[in-house]
């Protein structure tokens, strides 16, 4: 695709290129930075939420969220922020969606969240258990959500969930697995969830 080969042609972006060091918020191309790293966001939007007008609502967001940020300090890893807001923003959508249950198409959700992430998450190529383990993800406290979201569906390394989420990867792997142990009960807690159509997990 376009975007990766200009990635793969290109030095790291919005970094001072001979000091390798963050640039000032006033100096970032925001069309480059949606040019560089959208189709990730929205990946990973698409697949925690599985709904087209939430997965907008959560892209928008994020880099709205991403250009306050910038704003406030130098950002040095704009994939890890990138990530760790759209995950937060992501859950947040998921738990009103959960609460709006006149939105009959929020539980029918049908789409792996990661087919080939470790258990909980493997047992997502079932489309059914995946709508359930998204309204469980919605019952994790907010930190635990993240954490799990973040190492196990998008498999980020310990080390740079922990320096993303201000944690040690010692709290990091504590977290993993407290969501994970919690998760295998609220699945087996909550009633099966009929779905309808669904679409391809991710490869």
């Amino acid at each position: 695709m376009r975007w990766r080969a200009r990635a793969a042609t290109r030095p790291a972006l919005f970094r001072n290129r001979r000091m390798r060091e963050p640039i000032e918020p006033s100096d970032i191309d925001w069309a480059e930075v949606v040019h560089e790293h959208g189709a990730a966001v929205w990946r990973l939007a698409r697949r925690i939420l599985d709904h087209e007008t939430d997965t907008g609502d959560c892209f928008q967001e994020t880099f709205i969220a991403a250009l306050a940020a910038s704003r406030a300090a130098p950002v040095a890893n704009w994939p890890g922020l990138l990530r760790k807001i759209c995950t937060a923003r992501a859950i947040d959508i998921l738990r009103r969606r959960i609460r709006d249950r006149s939105r009959t198409e929020s539980l029918e959700a049908t789409e792996s969240l990661a087919a080939s992430a470790a258990d909980p998450a493997d047992t997502l190529a079932g489309r059914e258990l995946a709508a359930r383990l998204r309204a469980a993800l919605t019952a994790l406290p907010r930190q635990q959500a993240e954490v799990f979201t973040l190492a196990v569906v998008e498999q980020v390394p310990h080390a740079e969930v922990a320096a993303l989420c201000g944690l040690t990867p010692n709290h990091v792997g504590v977290l993993v697995h407290r969501a994970r142990a919690r998760l295998r009960e609220l699945l087996d807690e909550r009633p099966a969830v009929r779905p309808t159509t669904g679409v391809p997990a991710r490869s």
